[in-house]
């Protein structure tokens, strides 16, 4: 056991860590202060809205974790790229002058590269892709080209690169150097709830209206015989 933990402990911190640990304690403290100024006890079971709303939230922190940990971890992307749901490569070339217009008229700056990789592409043009090297950064793919046993995949960096007048040069990668890129996580937003009493009464909501006729037909059966 304490072979494995000095095995542990000589890895790398990873760079996500701080900020789950600050998450982590911010979320302590919340609770600390709710319990402290005679906050209601947690119930048994929750509502179908208010067990929605805790389900939505998991569902997003595995997603985010998932995220940090691929950006994290190059075992992870490794994994991934047997999977078809990444793939690695070298730049070729690297366009960092593109620019379209935007649907306003004004000039936007699109650099774009092209990487060849020796990895199947399954996804198609149009999928937004993340990088470990820059997380903050979002590239969409604009063409994908078999050539001499590789693939060439073009693509167009639509995050993280500033705008004309403030570019962020920084985003870009140099000529030759090794890429992983990953399928990037769709922006999360909280579905919108209906409030409980607009829920019907299988739901914790108002209860049914409606009389229970069920014995009715029976009693007018009876009365006919």
């Amino acid at each position: 056991m304490w072979q494995a933990y000095t095995l542990l402990q000589a890895l790398p911190e990873a760079k996500s860590t701080a900020r789950r640990w600050d998450h982590e304690r911010t979320v302590f403290t919340d609770e600390c202060i709710y319990l402290t100024q005679d906050g209601r006890p947690r119930p048994a079971r929750d509502n179908a809205i208010a067990a929605a709303v805790r389900l939505a939230r998991m569902e997003h922190a595995a997603v985010a974790f998932a995220a940090e940990r691929t950006a994290d971890d190059p075992f992870v992307r490794a994994e991934l790229r047997t999977t078809g749901k990444a793939f690695g490569g070298t730049v070729t070339t690297i366009d960092a002058e593109h620019t379209l217009r935007g649907p306003s008229g004004r000039t936007q700056w699109r650099p774009r590269l092209t990487v060849s990789t020796p990895d199947p592409v399954p996804m198609e043009p149009g999928q937004l892709l993340a990088c470990h090297t820059y997380r903050s950064a979002r590239y969409k793919i604009c063409e994908v080209t078999p050539a001499d046993g590789d693939t060439l995949v073009e693509l167009e960096i639509t995050a993280g690169m500033g705008t004309m007048d403030r570019p962020n040069h920084a985003v870009l990668p140099d000529a030759g150097a090794f890429r992983v890129f990953t399928i990037a996580p769709a922006p999360y937003r909280m579905p919108e709830f209906p409030a409980r009493e607009q829920t019907p009464w299988t739901h914790g909501g108002p209860p049914a209206d409606q009389p229970d006729h069920s014995n009715e037909d029976e009693g007018e059966g009876e009365e006919e015989q």
